[in-house]
């Protein structure tokens, strides 16, 4: 039957994953609550394609919409902008929305730290998804400002140039 993936999260996931129904042949109804389905993707340029791609799949586009209910038969929404509601048949729903931290093998490795100096290691820091969700350009940021900051000691100080302005 149809399934309705609700996207929440703006970026590609939801998109991906509606390509990936529908070439299990499902009908597929993408639903956001942004204006435009992948909304974060129109700082990478990506949105254009990825509208096109999911038009030409058929997959049915519904924005500006916010998830209400879920009954296994039918999924409700409530206009972002307006009081008024809609509801699409479906019996599968696909929420791309909300991430939790797994900090899972941070926990197990404080958990040795007496073990730490014989193996070399002097500190373990938990960043990227683990310490909060967010973005694949999130995650690649943590790592690659871990990288540059390795071995520089903690300054304390924020990691970037605050500019202040005096009026």
């Amino acid at each position: 039957g149809p399934v309705v993936i609700y996207d929440d999260d703006g970026f590609y996931l939801a998109s991906v994953l509606a390509e990936a129904l529908v070439a299990h042949g499902c009908e597929v109804h993408l639903v956001c609550s942004d204006d435009v389905v992948a909304g974060w993707t129109v700082n990478t340029l990506e949105y254009r394609p990825i509208q096109k791609r999911l038009r030409k799949l058929g997959v049915h586009l519904h924005t500006g919409q916010v998830l209400q209910a879920f009954n296994g038969q039918a999924v409700r929404f409530g206009c972002a902008w307006s009081d008024t509601e809609t509801t699409i048949a479906a019996l599968a729903l696909v929420p791309v929305t909300m991430r939790l931290p797994d900090d899972e093998l941070h926990q197990a490795l404080l958990q040795r730290q007496s073990e730490w100096s014989d193996a070399g290691i002097a500190s373990v820091q938990c960043i990227g998804d683990a310490l909060a969700p967010g973005l694949i350009a999130h995650a690649v940021y943590a790592g690659h400002r871990v990288a540059r900051e390795f071995d520089s000691g903690e300054s304390g100080d924020v990691p970037f140039k605050r500019i202040r302005h005096r009026f």
